[in-house]
């Protein structure tokens, strides 16, 4: 019953994408809204007929994973009828030439909706595609799904590139840190000093 039920759900997967790295607003409501738009640019940017169609006749529905608690980037599941579908949306948006999808954050793309093995071998090819571009110095590879991609145009390393997040939230709060003392430093320069003022006593006169 079990190995039905995870190739059910696995049938699923086929059909749906999923937005990854997309930031949540501070309600719900505002949330909603931002990914409606998201979503429905996405879908024009594509400028497949037969996507648009069937997202203006409400056969595509989106929503946050998990839906049963709040987060703060929670992965956009896309729901389509059927894989062929969601690959043709999928197509739209990666082989498309010129400017780039309209995306809110450049750390946020658009990728299958993977299966647990699916995602641990994703996890494996991020850890190569980072290995090859520090020892390349610059940005050539990527992954696309769960496999290693080369780019065309390398791209120049971030200054955090391939730092941990808890390393990265740790530089960016020694950067403001360092940055809040130059501004209070420079303050006191420019603010003008008190003047002293020196009382002599007649005998001193």
């Amino acid at each position: 019953m079990k190995a039905i039920d995870e190739k059910a759900e696995y049938a699923e997967k086929e059909k749906r994408a999923v937005i990854i790295g997309s930031a949540e607003e501070s309600t719900p409501t505002e949330t909603l809204k931002k990914d409606e738009k998201l979503v429905a640019d996405l879908i024009k940017y594509t400028e497949s007929d037969v996507v648009q169609k069937a997202f203006t006749d409400g056969k595509i529905s989106h929503h946050r994973h998990p839906s049963d608690r709040a987060g703060k980037r929670r992965p956009i599941k896309i729901s389509f009828q059927s894989k062929e579908l969601r690959d043709t949306f999928l197509n739209g948006i990666r082989l498309k030439k010129g400017h780039p999808p309209p995306l809110i954050s450049p750390s946020s793309y658009v990728r299958k909706d993977l299966t647990p093995h699916q995602l641990m071998l994703e996890r494996e090819a991020k850890s190569e595609a980072l290995t090859k571009n520090l020892s390349a110095g610059k940005i050539i590879f990527g992954v696309r799904d769960y496999t290693v991609i080369s780019y065309r145009t390398p791209r120049p390393l971030p200054h955090d590139y391939g730092k941990t997040h808890e390393a990265r939230t740790q530089t960016r709060a020694a950067d403001q840190s360092s940055t809040l003392h130059s501004r209070q430093s420079l303050m006191r320069t420019l603010l003008p000093r008190p003047h002293l003022h020196v009382h002599l006593h007649p005998s001193a006169m």
